[in-house]
């Protein structure tokens, strides 16, 4: 995955809404001193991670597909990635109980 995030999120092409979505984002997972930084060579494990998460929360699907989201995060974001990916889920169904559920045997 080479570029920076910026190149990979491609800001100029985001709908009106993802703009700030993405800036929220890499706030929330402290991104912000890291956003024109070579992915391959400068991020580490756990900053790829946090990558992945906030691309694939700026695509619209029907399905998403996480694996090991939380391998190699500070402790300190695991809750923060999780919680944007019950949004996610949220988001889809509507009812947050539904996605706490659906969620649960995935993460444990």
């Amino acid at each position: 995955m080479p570029g920076t995030i910026a190149e990979h999120v491609q800001y100029d092409t985001l709908t009106l809404a993802q703009p700030q979505r993405y800036t929220q984002l890499i706030a929330a997972f402290g991104l912000q001193d890291i956003v024109d930084r070579e992915i391959l060579d400068d991020l580490s494990e756990g900053e790829k991670k946090k990558v992945q998460v906030i691309l694939t929360r700026l695509k619209e699907a029907d399905h998403y597909i996480f694996d090991e989201p939380l391998a190699h995060v500070d402790s300190a974001r695991k809750a923060v990635i999780m919680e944007h990916i019950f949004t996610i889920l949220y988001d889809k169904t509507n009812h947050y109980d539904y996605a706490w559920r659906r969620a649960i045997p995935y993460t444990l």
